[in-house]
């Protein structure tokens, strides 16, 4: 992760958002492994918690990695395309 961040755009945020982000294994079958199991969570403090609420983190969770394996197939097709 620090790699990531040192390596993009977002090395210039402010430290104490970047401390809030975190790098995870979501639940998985013994099949998956990998990149099939990384996620990120991002870490809210409250006022914050009124509207990013446990329910509504999930669901962002879900949506990340829903991309997240998009992002993969897509690189896995323009690599056997080329």
């Amino acid at each position: 992760l620090e790699t990531a961040i040192r390596s993009s755009a977002v090395q210039s945020d402010d430290p104490e958002i970047l401390n809030c982000l975190k790098v995870q294994m979501m639940p998985h079958a013994a099949e998956e492994y990998g990149w099939d199991v990384f996620t990120l969570d991002y870490a809210v403090d409250s006022p914050l918690t009124a509207v990013l609420t446990k329910a509504a983190m999930n669901k962002y969770l879900r949506v990340f990695n829903f991309l997240w394996r998009l992002k993969r197939v897509e690189h896995a097709l323009s690599s056997v395309w080329q």
